[in-house]
């Protein structure tokens, strides 16, 4: 099985990753069905959430196309069969800034984030954000200014996980672990994380009508452009919404 991998396509210096680990698969041929040649039609994803419509009106063999009742779903806001169908990513090289605010995005979610209590962050990159990258390529100032910042950043996180761990009371463990969670507030909201998201199909649509638009944030629509291609594999159109 390839693994399927996804990248920002329009800026190379993006780092962001977002790697398919999982989405809704069938587990009954397409026949099981009993529609028409023209229905149980598209992803299997968009098969599950066009048999959870039609139970509800009981129209396998009637009336519509497969795409003409995605169509009609998207333009009728049906959104209780939009959740039954889901994938899950590995979302890679985004920083603290850009999760907090893809974490945000609770409804018909699932998050698991990389803990910076229990690991630690002595080494781990910096993902400064986009405008900020763009400036220091061009500002040999910038970028000096800021390899200094991220030095010091990580040798006071250094300095202070190993005095507060000496100094606790805690078992060994339970001391490190309450040390990295009191000195991480020094590295700041660059430093890289990763997580495991999964979004039902309406909980993306809903994220990319937030978030791949022009009034978000620069980071997080470039997540939101990845994550856009990676629906459309997985749910085919019903990815395409209005910002409106």
């Amino acid at each position: 099985m390839n693994v399927r991998e996804y990248r920002h396509t329009k800026d190379p210096t993006c780092p962001i990753v977002v790697t398919l680990l999982a989405s809704t698969k069938l587990e009954v041929p397409r026949g099981y069905f009993k529609g028409r040649p023209d229905q149980a039609q598209g992803t299997d994803a968009e098969v599950v959430t066009e048999a959870a419509g039609r139970v509800c009106y009981d129209s396998w063999g009637k009336g519509r196309s497969s795409a003409e009742y995605h169509e009609h779903i998207r333009e009728s806001g049906h959104k209780s069969v939009t959740f039954h169908a889901s994938l899950t990513v590995l979302i890679e090289h985004i920083s603290h800034g850009c999760s907090a605010q893809l974490n945000r995005h609770k409804v018909g979610c699932a998050v698991s984030q990389r803990s910076q209590r229990y690991v630690d962050e002595s080494d781990t990159p910096w993902v400064w954000h986009p405008a900020i990258r763009r400036l220091a390529e061009d500002n040999e100032d910038v970028r000096n200014a800021l390899g200094e910042h991220e030095a010091n950043a990580r040798m006071l996180y250094g300095i202070l996980v190993d005095e507060l761990s000496a100094s606790s009371t805690l078992a060994p463990l339970d001391a490190r672990k309450e040390a990295r969670g009191a000195a991480r507030g020094v590295l700041g909201m660059a430093v890289e994380t990763e997580e495991v998201f999964t979004f039902s199909v309406e909980a993306l649509r809903e994220f990319l009508r937030q978030r791949d638009n022009p009034h978000a944030d620069e980071e997080i629509r470039q997540l939101a452009d990845i994550l856009r291609a990676v629906g459309h594999a997985v749910f085919g159109s019903y990815v395409e919404v209005s910002h409106e």
